[in-house]
Parts: structure tokens; sequence; C-alpha cells
């Protein structure tokens, strides 16, 4: 009732309260609601002391971010939050999504959801808090994801191919028991052997074998 005071007006018209009005989160006691930008100019007739917030002023970097949201929708076929048949956010869930949004939560949801590894790698400089993500449109469209054909983004396909390879080819032992410390010293035992053709090998030793031609000095 307190927050309808504030937006009297807005309150006439059924369908825009319902997109405006302020998502109360009764678990965490407290509200969400959508900020508005500042678009008066010199003209500062209307009245916004009542407002529970300061006006956005106009950034490119939220059409950056919403340029991020149609690539991801694009190649996904979805939405990273919950929302409703005309963009507009469902449910207090999806507000406290969107406010505890940082880079964590963006790179788990383009890894689950997005194939392309390009723009997988866009969108990770894209969906991000405006202090991390890229500046502006200009330097979005300097991303290889627009360019697949260049040198670079085949150097940055070959590079997210190798770590596709390590990460296919990489076990995490999350604990170690003696039958997994037994089998890591008779694996080490025998590599050992086979690069320095000994059945006795006479200091400790361990070998991590890797996809890569390593260079001296480099």
């Amino acid at each position: 009732h307190r927050f309808s005071l504030i937006w009297e007006r807005m309150c006439a018209n059924n369908r825009l309260w319902d997109i405006v009005r302020p998502r109360v989160d009764m678990t965490n006691r407290c509200a969400y609601m959508l900020k508005t930008f500042e678009d008066r100019d010199d003209n500062h007739m209307h009245d916004i002391s009542k407002l529970p917030y300061k006006l956005i002023n106009p950034s490119e970097k939220v059409d950056v971010w919403v340029f991020g949201i149609f690539i991801y929708q694009l190649c996904s076929g979805g939405n990273p939050f919950h929302t409703g048949y005309q963009g507009d956010l469902r449910g207090v869930d999806a507000y406290s999504r969107l406010h505890h949004w940082n880079k964590v939560e963006a790179d788990k949801s383009i890894r689950e959801h997005i194939q392309d590894p390009l723009a997988q790698d866009l969108l990770r400089r894209i969906l991000l808090p405006a202090s991390e993500r890229l500046p502006n449109m200009t330097a979005v469209l300097r991303h290889p994801f627009f360019s697949p054909t260049s040198t670079e983004a085949e150097r940055y396909l070959e590079k997210h191919e190798e770590m596709q390879l390590l990460r296919e080819n990489t076990v995490v032992v999350s604990k170690v028991t003696g039958v997994t410390s037994r089998m890591l010293e008779d694996s080490m035992e025998k590599y050992s052997q086979i690069a320095f053709s000994t059945d006795r090998i006479a200091f400790p030793t361990c070998f991590v074998v890797l996809p890569y031609g390593l260079q001296l000095d480099e």
C-alpha cells in the first residue's frame, strides 16, 4: 500500500502497474523494483523526492546489456531470467536473480546454455555488472563473434578446443583414499619405467601429461 501511494497514477493502469510494481521478498525482508531513467533534461518540473531510488543516467552500457540478452536468446532459445511473453521479469525469484547477478552467475548460465564458443566469450564480456561490461557497441562489434573467419577467431577456436580437450581428459580427485593413493603411486612408477626404460626408480618422480609440445623459456 505504501508503494502504491508513490505511483498513484500508474495504479490506474492495471497492466502497467503489474509490470512496474515493487516485488516484495518476504523471505529476505526486502523489495525489488524497476528504476527509471533521468530524462528530464534541464526541466525538473516533476517532483521525484518520493521515489525510493535515484534516477539512472542513460548509458551505452545499458544498450550493451540489452544486446547481450538478445544474443543469448538467439543462441539458446531462452532467457537467463524468468520472463513473460513481452520480456518482463516474472516473480520475486527473477528479480532477486537479476539483483544478485555477477560474473560467476553469468559464466555458469552461459556455459550451461550456450554452445557456440565465440558467443560464449562475447556474452562473458557483456552480461556482467555495468562496471565490468564492455563500454559500448563499437567494442562489442569488434569481437571475433562477428567475424568468425578472421585470424583472431581461428586462434580463439583453437584455444577453446585445447581447453575442451584438457577438461575432457582431466580427472579431479576430491578425496584421496588408501586405494586411490596406491593407484596414483602405481601409475607414476609405470610411466617412469616407460620413460627411463628401467625397472627401478631411485628418486621420487611424478609425471603430469599435457597435450602440448612445451619449449624451454616459452
